[in-house]
């Protein structure tokens, strides 16, 4: 039985989740992921990438604090 205050389950389209099967052989050469492996790697290179552009962001703020 899934652990409930680990997980959560989301619904998506079946586009959707065909394009996460496909992912699931491509996004690793010669590793196959899991569907759930598949989304969370791409949340977390979506995440650390905005989480980088915010911090550029803050950095060119207090740039032009300083620069005034």
């Amino acid at each position: 039985m899934t652990d409930i205050t680990k997980y959560k389950s989301l619904a998506i389209d079946h586009d959707c989740f065909k394009k996460i099967e496909y992912l699931t052989t491509t996004l690793a050469p010669g590793l196959t992921l899991s569907r759930a492996q598949v989304i969370r790697v791409l949340v977390n290179e979506k995440y650390a990438y905005e989480a980088i552009d915010e911090l550029d962001q803050f950095s060119i703020d207090d740039h032009k604090r300083k620069d005034n």
